[in-house]
């Protein structure tokens, strides 16, 4: 029986491949075309977010201000120390840094919603867009103690 169904498995393989081999060359050029559509999009959000101020409209310089003013509050408004708030990071080591939302990163989501949904960038999307970005950093005390041990407390 399971010569049989490996049989079949094999020949179903063989009939898909033929079927898909004359069309490879279009879905590669699809899969090429797709990949540098992406990179275009990117180039373009990273060119409008990086942008000097002086050549930004008055609208768009507000967004921006906004942005960075939620960027900060998103990398402070939920960090604890000993279940008390703080408005500082606290990690020794900066692992909390990679993790921090960069104002770029709520604009480039602003515009993407602006395209696909056609929804106005405004505070109002801003605020629905950064409920996704915040989370809770909580630094704990921890207490080491150390023993030592001598020569007299090893006899007894």
């Amino acid at each position: 029986m399971k010569n049989k169904t490996n049989i079949v498995k094999k020949k179903i393989k063989k009939i898909a491949f033929k079927i898909i081999k004359p069309f490879l060359p279009f879905i590669l050029i699809i899969g090429l075309l797709f990949f540098a559509i992406c990179s275009i999009i990117d180039a373009i959000f990273i060119q409008e977010v990086q942008t000097d101020n002086a050549s930004m409209p008055e609208a768009q310089l507000e967004i921006k201000n906004k942005c960075i003013e939620k960027s900060e509050y998103l990398n402070t408004c939920h960090n604890f120390k000993d279940d008390e708030s703080t408005n500082y990071l606290l990690d020794v080591d900066s692992r909390e840094n990679d993790k921090e939302v960069q104002w770029s990163h709520l604009y480039a989501i602003m515009a993407f919603h602006n395209m696909t949904n056609n929804k106005p960038i405004n505070e109002s999307l801003l605020n629905e867009v950064s409920k996704s970005f915040e989370s809770t950093f909580r630094y704990e005390k921890n207490v080491i103690k150390i023993e030592t041990i001598t020569k007299d407390d090893e006899r007894k």
